[in-house]
């Protein structure tokens, strides 16, 4: 397994770059939701109430921008060069962890609440590629490219638009992949956020594997199915680690 050197920046990516966007996000916790064992599902209804889960989905991103939880920015994300491993504070890796503890623990359904909205985000931002950034552009969000006509972050090309470009409604996406008949080999494997940080990590090739600042039209397929996969496969993981916590 290849090991990685995590460098943590205590400075935010831009604001205006979210996780996968509210599409993305949604569409990952719409999935889990679909793949929750009943005793999953009768556990966080417990806690919830009348709420769904994808309702919820990108409350993390409003909350990094209030008072109470300004400090969560670091929380979403980890910057990260080839070499060993380190364990640094405040990173994506430390929240999702922090998060499952909580949940684990025998705190009010109440305050529950929080770390179940923070996780199923975190979850989502895990499977961004981008979010498993190189420090040196501050996980693309210093790299512009050209989509469409339009300039753009390389950050918040993959945050939105090879969703938005595909015009599909939420529930509309979803059913187009459920209709792929894709593997469910996620659903049934004991969620581990390192591995997915390392298939992260091994996609940046890829990633930055545009010719000059043009965006063409061979990227972007491969991107957009990338994302599919990526969506679809943090749904799955986002419910197997569900089914794991309230088993």
């Amino acid at each position: 397994m290849v090991r990685i050197l995590v460098l943590v920046f205590f400075l935010t990516h831009s604001q205006a770059a979210f996780s996968w966007g509210s599409a993305g996000q949604t569409i990952t916790v719409v999935i889990a939701e679909k793949y929750l064992s009943t005793t999953a599902r009768m556990k966080i209804r417990r806690i919830l109430g009348e709420v769904t889960l994808s309702r919820l989905a990108t409350w993390a991103d409003q909350a990094r921008n209030s008072e109470e939880w300004r400090q969560t920015g670091p929380w979403h994300y980890i910057d990260m060069v080839s070499g060993n491993y380190l364990n640094e504070p405040a990173n994506i890796r430390d929240a999702i962890s922090y998060c499952q503890s909580q949940l684990d623990s025998a705190i009010p359904d109440k305050e529950k609440v929080v770390w179940l909205k923070f996780l199923i985000h975190f979850i989502g931002d895990l499977h961004q590629p981008m979010h498993i950034g190189d420090p040196l552009d501050r996980g693309g969000n210093q790299t512009r490219v050209s989509y469409l006509g339009k300039k753009v972050s390389l950050h918040g090309l993959w945050d939105s638009s090879f969703i938005r470009e595909q015009g599909l409604t939420i529930s509309a996406f979803v059913e187009k992949l459920l209709n792929q008949s894709r593997s469910q080999s996620a659903l049934r494997e004991t969620f581990n956020t390192d591995i997915v940080i390392e298939e992260n990590y091994n996609m940046r090739k890829f990633l930055y594997s545009f010719k000059g600042r043009e965006i063409d039209k061979t990227y972007a397929r491969k991107a957009s199915d990338l994302t599919d996969e990526r969506l679809w496969t943090g749904g799955l993981r986002l419910a197997a680690l569900l089914n794991e916590i309230f088993r």
